[in-house]
């Protein structure tokens, strides 16, 4: 098993830059709760740990030379800290806008049939009802929608609810558990209590899937390495020191852990094959050319969808044992 987790380490960005071999840094492991104990107290399974670090407090970029990513366990557009915010149904925070829009369309046309029953049908058959107009029939159309949450509540019609992922993640966690043999779990265990002592490593949850398949390609006599790679800013390029600065402040940045072996990148993500085929889960460190590819490989898609993927990466740690 790792002892040491290894960071990749970037020089300064060049547009077109071809990628050298890269340079290591060991990182200081750090308590963590348990990992069942840690989603259940992030809720239904999202795998982000809303005790981060300070981005200040881990290292003063302002000494090196070249850009040293630490510790990231951001999302692109997150406000840090701001975890409780995030709705983990594959949507990002611009498709709320999108919602908005929606709603507000349904709601105004919903509003002219309750003003037409209201006042077609209440009026003068209940005493002391009066008629109401358009903005009131909008009120209480809005009001009915947050009472009685039709969908997934209110007018937010989109398959699925928070509550819905939550209680079907935490129920298959707790399904897969049982049905577990003691091997399985004494090995998750102690997949689990080295993930633990890594305070980076669980960034969107591809760190579990990492120490899993470095845990087996290390039983197969093979010579893993575990990458946590780091994407630039999907806003556009920046200087490395206005880089930093937007790191800080808006945590506009994403990372994502991976296996190396020689110089082939062993990726957890089964839909680069078909979302980009180009950077499929078996593509040869080399071939990506620069850094602007390298952006393309690691887009923030790694880090959606988390339940739905936290079940894949469970039922891999489940098969280790079969596997072996």
């Amino acid at each position: 098993m790792l002892q040491t987790i290894k960071t990749f380490i970037f020089g300064e960005r060049v547009k077109g830059e071809v990628l050298e071999q890269p340079s290591f840094k060991t990182i200081v492991p750090e308590n963590k709760p348990s990992f069942i104990e840690w989603c259940r107290d992030v809720n239904f399974g999202l795998l982000f740990d809303r005790k981060t670090i300070h981005l200040d407090e881990v290292v003063d970029m302002e000494e090196y030379d070249e850009l040293e990513i630490a510790i990231i366990k951001t999302h692109p557009n997150f406000d840090q800290l701001k975890w409780d915010e995030y709705c983990d149904e594959g949507r990002h925070y611009e498709e709320y806008d999108k919602l908005l829009i929606w709603a507000t369309i349904v709601a105004v046309i919903t509003a002219y049939p309750v003003m037409w029953l209201w006042n077609g049908c209440l009026v003068g058959t209940i005493d002391g009802v009066h008629e109401i107009t358009f903005f009131k029939a909008l009120g209480l159309a809005v009001l009915c929608a947050l009472l009685f949450k039709p969908g997934i509540g209110g007018f937010v019609f989109v398959e699925g609810s928070e509550n819905k992922v939550k209680e079907w993640w935490w129920n298959n966690l707790k399904a897969r558990k049982q049905v577990m043999n003691k091997e399985q779990i004494k090995q998750i265990k102690q997949l689990t209590d080295f993930l633990n002592k890594i305070s980076f490593i669980n960034s969107g949850g591809c760190g579990i899937a990492a120490l899993a398949i470095y845990d087996l390609a290390e039983k197969l006599g093979l010579k893993p390495e575990i990458l946590f790679l780091y994407s630039w800013n999907r806003h556009g390029e920046k200087e490395n020191k206005e880089y930093i600065k937007g790191l800080r402040e808006k945590a506009e940045s994403c990372g994502h852990v991976v296996v190396r072996i020689g110089k082939i990148l062993i990726d957890s993500e089964d839909f680069w094959e078909k979302e980009h085929p180009k950077f499929n889960k078996t593509t040869p460190i080399h071939e990506i050319n620069n850094m602007s590819e390298l952006h393309d490989f690691l887009m923030y898609e790694c880090h959606v969808q988390t339940s739905e993927r936290a079940q894949i990466w469970f039922d891999m740690l489940c098969e280790l044992e079969d596997a072996e």
